[in-house]
């Protein structure tokens, strides 16, 4: 084996160890976080705050309803939406009124 072929396999196990340590690492660090989930001993307690999720829209007639059934799929217990239509001259209103 040379120099050459010697070099590209310790920099290539360096980057597959180093990928490895970066994801043990990000797993533990993430555990810590005190991330309010259904199975989460705090959200059996006093119920959780309002979130209120605002979302500007002007002539979103395309995007809005993926948007909001986006926002909608979220599992937060205690979540508001509030679509502000900014003057839009396409169907934007109705989308986000029937929504």
């Amino acid at each position: 084996m040379t120099l050459t072929e010697r070099i590209i396999l310790w920099v290539y196990a360096s980057i597959v160890a180093t990928w490895f340590l970066r994801h043990l690492a990000i797993s533990i660090i993430r555990s810590k976080f005190d991330i309010l989930r259904r199975t989460s001993p705090k959200f059996s307690g006093s119920p959780a705050p309002l979130v209120t999720a605002i979302i500007p829209a002007k002539d979103e007639e395309e995007k809005l309803g993926d948007c909001l059934r986006s926002v909608s799929a979220q599992d937060y217990p205690n979540l508001d939406i509030l679509v502000v239509n900014d003057r839009s001259t396409d169907r934007t209103a109705e989308i986000a009124h029937d929504a």
